[in-house]
């Protein structure tokens, strides 16, 4: 029979340790933003932050955590430095036989003015920049 709870936690550490990777040189409490984010994803399975803090099973309100992942989100400026440190800790996996598959094409939604996650993406079709997902 398989022990979920000792699954759970092996993975968890796994993460924890891609996540001290990618977020070297980073603020403990920018790390720490990180790991959940990346810990709220998976185990919600939603990019939906309300979704990511409900994973997270905090002993705060919801709206704590959403608030608090929110402004972190939106203070959080060392993009770079993760993916530097993401690229720096993957490119030992990367060979010529390594193929890569990109999907440029997005949902544009361009009558839509007000939808939650709406940003701006490439259409596939024509290649210019539209309101979507």
């Amino acid at each position: 029979m398989i022990n979920y709870t000792k699954l759970i936690y092996q993975l968890k550490r796994k993460l924890s340790t891609f996540s001290d990777k990618i977020t070297k040189n980073l603020s403990k409490p920018k790390s720490k933003f990180i790991f959940q984010i990346l810990y709220g994803l998976l185990e919600s399975q939603s990019i939906l932050l309300s979704e990511i803090s409900r994973a997270l099973k905090e002993d705060i309100t919801l709206k704590k955590v959403i608030d608090r992942l929110s402004r972190n989100c939106k203070n959080f400026d060392q993009r770079s430095t993760v993916m530097n440190n993401y690229i720096n800790s993957v490119k030992t996996c990367i060979n010529e036989n390594t193929i890569f598959c990109c999907d440029k094409s997005d949902i544009v939604k361009p009558a839509s003015k007000k939808l939650e996650a709406l940003d701006q993406v490439r259409d596939g079709s024509t290649g210019k920049i539209n309101d979507g997902y």
